[in-house]
């Protein structure tokens, strides 16, 4: 079983989390919560335990994936944003770290996870710029309201990114967010994406000017999308809906777990003091993964998978403002 442990003295986000996949979002491609309580200062979250993520097979594995496993992830992600944004909700921090394999009888599913900073979309004032500006929408980066075509173009650049191992612009990084938001918007908009990547499948461009040439909170067409996606992959021989591992996992990168917490498969969780205490043992290494284990979940110490909260206008100097 997987943790989530939130300090409630500082932006909280895990009660929100834990009410919404339990109530609203219960899709075989999201995490379970099996359990959630306050324990003191902080909040206490038990989830289904997953595999790695994109991002760590990426950078653990070194190796591109096969077109197999690209469009089954991509037809997998797709209809998960399907599902959340008929719902009416957008995800709004979609990244490689975000997107998870399943273990065991599940390793044939990709999974979609924290959704911390998920929310109905509709018209409003949006103070606040929230997500990972490597993989934001170039709308959402420009100051605009987040919608599904937003989640979607993210997507993209996910896709893009388990295809190639590194966005273009991931070398602009700055300590001031806003100033890479800056250097992110002006790459994106003087450089001809087709012309960089010549080698990953042109429906992954696609995704992304779909999204672009969308309305502010306009759902993307998804039956179109899903139908072209379906007769690509039908003439390369893929079947989206194989059960075979999605990802060669024969070397599995590092996950990090608490040292000796197990519990029973079947049972409703209980989250007593003794457990409670555990959470606050130091984390050790595990170099295997085990469907019974409890592990935490922890945001990776890399800075292109941080997910950012900062003032959202302005995001840009009025110069790039007009360029845009």
């Amino acid at each position: 079983m997987a943790v989530k442990v939130e300090d409630l003295r500082k932006r909280g986000t895990a009660q929100h989390e834990a009410k919404l996949l339990r109530t609203k979002l219960t899709h075989r491609g999201i995490p379970k919560v099996l359990n959630c309580r306050r324990d003191r200062e902080r909040y206490v979250v038990v989830m289904e335990l997953l595999g790695p993520s994109i991002f760590h097979l990426v950078r653990e594995k070194r190796k591109k994936p096969s077109l197999d496993t690209l469009y089954r992830t991509m037809y997998q992600t797709i209809k998960i944003l399907q599902y959340t944004h008929r719902k009416g909700y957008v995800h709004t921090d979609i990244k490689p770290d975000n997107v998870l394999l399943g273990l065991g009888p599940h390793s044939h599913l990709v999974y979609l996870i924290d959704f911390c900073e998920s929310r109905k979309y509709g018209p409003r004032r949006e103070t606040e710029f929230v997500g990972n500006p490597y993989f934001s929408s170039t709308a959402v980066l420009a100051g605009g309201l987040y919608g599904p075509k937003d989640d979607l173009e993210a997507l993209a650049y996910v896709l893009a990114y388990m295809a190639t191992g590194k966005l273009p612009w991931m070398d602009l990084y700055d300590i001031d967010p806003v100033v890479s938001i800056e250097k992110i918007l002006r790459y994106r908009k003087e450089n001809d994406l087709r012309a960089i990547w010549t080698d990953i499948p042109a429906i992954i461009l696609d995704l992304a000017a779909t999204a672009q040439s969308l309305e502010v909170l306009q759902v993307p067409t998804y039956s179109a999308i899903l139908s072209r996606l379906r007769q690509e992959a039908s003439a390369l021989g893929i079947n989206l809906k194989s059960r075979e591992t999605i990802w060669d996992l024969a070397v599995k990168p590092q996950v990090r777990r608490l040292e000796t917490v197990v519990f029973p498969l079947g049972k409703d969780i209980e989250l007593q003091p003794d457990l409670l205490a555990q959470l606050r043992k130091a984390e050790q290494p595990l170099d295997r993964f085990d469907s019974n284990a409890l592990t935490v979940d922890s945001v990776g110490a890399d800075s292109t998978m941080a997910t950012i909260v900062t003032r959202k206008l302005p995001v840009m100097s009025e110069a790039l403002r007009t360029v845009l």
